[in-house]
């Protein structure tokens, strides 16, 4: 993976905030990518199995936390050697946002790779030109979300787009559902109103196509933070000795990094507090996994990679790349790099 010189840009809007964008160019090469995918696809066919969603239709997201083997520089890149993984944090099965977040990196001039060639393809294949398009309500889909549905319906893509509040569910004549939003059936990180979701429901019930499909049972949820058995997942621990330091408690229905609970970072009462939700089932104990340490540029960077991919079943087609950064001390004070949460972007180009 390399590094061209640059720098954090306040450049997105974002809830009347500047998010930073690194203004260099980010690469891997093809032979990464290979490496990417063969690295996730186990885990995806794990998750299918243990999910039942052998039907599952969609964009998806990992969560990756990465490791880096050299630094050398070369021909004004600083070359970080091959990537490799030391774990996950979690994998995105509802509806992923980083889409729209590279649409508006484009649409600032920013070079991207073109990723609503490759969605709007996919798409196009599977479900057809006309789409009914359910647009959450997150941050990031009211502030990015238009630059991305643009983008598509350049690609061809005959987008019917319905907002909050949705109105004129009803008459949506059995289009195939784009739900662009997520659904967990709980009070706190949906993006739809309840009748809202039961609709989606419904329509999937009664074989109109809905993606990126719903799971009908929680414990079914193919992004929840506790399906993953293997050992490069964090956590959830059972043999957890009290002292918090080295752990981590997360919602197990949880986004953007809301409600994580660092044992470093958290007093006896905020941590109690997050122990009880372990209990009840609510949050997850997690094993911490800290983001790389890397010079770049002159200063220490923080960097997580998130890899994109069409997911057909247990099958996964590459769509595309990109990684969050932060100061190293940002991150080490807050414990999270994602955007709504003061993290910034990067783009990754291919070789």
């Amino acid at each position: 993976m390399r590094f061209g010189k640059g720098s954090f840009v306040p450049c997105l809007d974002l809830g009347g905030k500047k998010i930073n964008v690194y203004d260099g160019e980010v690469r891997i090469s093809k032979k990464e990518i290979e490496k990417i995918v063969a690295f996730c696809k186990p885990l995806w066919e794990e998750i299918v199995k243990k999910t039942e969603n052998f039907n599952f239709k969609g964009i998806i997201r990992f969560d990756l936390v990465p490791s880096f083997s050299s630094f050398v520089k070369n021909n004004g890149f600083v070359d970080f050697g091959e990537i490799s993984f030391c774990g996950i944090y979690e994998i995105n099965a509802h509806s992923p946002e980083c889409c729209s977040a590279l649409c508006a990196m484009n649409k600032k001039g920013i070079m991207v790779i073109p990723i609503w060639e490759r969605i709007a393809k996919e798409i196009k294949m599977h479900f057809g030109k006309r789409i009914l398009f359910i647009k959450g309500e997150s941050l990031l889909k009211r502030e990015w979300g238009d630059d991305f549905i643009d983008l598509l319906k350049k690609e061809g893509l005959e987008l019917e787009v319905l907002r909050h509040p949705y109105n004129c569910l009803e008459n949506a004549n059995n289009l195939p559902i784009w739900r662009w939003g997520d659904v967990r059936f709980s009070e706190t990180e949906d993006e739809f109103p309840i009748e809202v979701q039961n609709w989606i429901l419904r329509q999937q019930k009664e074989k109109v196509p809905v993606f990126n499909t719903v799971s009908f049972l929680p414990e079914k949820d193919a992004g929840r933070k506790d399906i993953l058995s293997s050992d490069l997942f964090a956590g959830p621990l059972s043999d957890f000795n009290g002292e918090k330091e080295d752990f981590v408690i997360k919602p197990l229905r949880g986004s953007s990094g809301k409600g994580i609970v660092f044992g470093r970072l958290a007093d006896d009462q905020v941590w109690q507090k997050a122990i009880n939700g372990v209990r009840e089932g609510k949050n997850g104990l997690y094993k911490g996994m800290w983001l790389p340490r890397l010079p770049l540029n002159g200063k220490e960077a923080a960097l997580d990679f998130n890899v994109a991919f069409w997911a057909n079943g247990p099958d996964l087609s590459y769509l595309y790349s990109i990684i969050r950064m932060d100061d190293w001390d940002s991150y080490w004070k807050r414990g999270v790099i994602n955007v709504c949460q003061g993290g910034g972007v990067a783009s990754v180009l291919e070789e």
